[in-house]
């Protein structure tokens, strides 16, 4: 699509296939989740379901993407998938369901590829397990005022030996957007590479630094 021409710096144009056929889930749609929404269309994913039970509040207005005066009040998903129609050939749909145990399953139903940008653990812990579960690629994130991780699971548990206290959601608008390019760009390196190893990206914002650990393991 011209379009997405310019998305050829990065990708082919079979490339560029692969991530239009993509079905992708997006768990949370505020200060991570809605800048990898942005990403993920303007990449040029069509079929994105976004799962998101919370309501903008006047507190989210510092860091999230979708938050406006306009939207306070109204259901993170369905902002989300109203600005995500506006970019040529996306049809998001939006899913106002806190995602459980119970209905897992159900709602993840037909998804090929995951990102986890929820706000809290417990969601983080059943994504990893249910995509171990199902040999589904998952993009985890996760923020804390100046610090965060993206890493890419597919072969074996990674997140409960980092994820060991009560999840911080005191976040300005910077490290939101420092974590879900790190997903994106693991998003991009699988698609170019089916094989790529699973991996943590480490990231401290105060001391501008980066690192990574590779699972030679996988």
């Amino acid at each position: 699509m011209e379009e997405f021409f310019h998305n050829r710096c990065i990708l082919s144009p079979e490339e560029q296939t692969k991530i239009s056929e993509a079905t992708i889930a997006v768990v949370g749609a505020g200060g991570l989740g809605g800048y990898v929404l942005n990403g993920l269309a303007r990449l040029g994913a069509r079929h994105i379901k976004i799962i998101d039970s919370d309501v903008f509040v006047p507190s989210n207005l510092n860091r999230q993407l979708y938050a406006y005066k306009q939207t306070v009040g109204k259901s993170k998903a369905i902002s989300a998938a109203e600005a995500l129609n506006n970019i040529p050939g996306c049809v998001p749909q939006a899913v106002e369901e806190e995602l459980r145990e119970d209905n897992a399953e159900r709602i993840l139903t037909g998804v090929g590829i995951i990102f986890d940008c929820a706000d809290n653990i417990q969601t983080k812990l059943l994504l990893e397990k249910h995509c171990l579960k199902k040999t589904i690629p998952l993009f985890h994130g996760g923020v804390d005022r100046t610090y965060g991780q993206a890493a890419f699971i597919l072969h074996k548990p990674l997140l409960a030996g980092f994820l060991n206290r009560a999840s911080a959601t005191e976040n300005a608008v910077i490290l939101p957007q420092l974590v879900s390019a790190l997903q994106l760009q693991l998003f991009v390196k699988y698609i170019k590479n089916n094989n790529l190893s699973d991996i943590i990206c480490y990231i401290d914002a105060e001391a501008m630094e980066l690192f990574r650990i590779e699972n030679s393991d996988s």
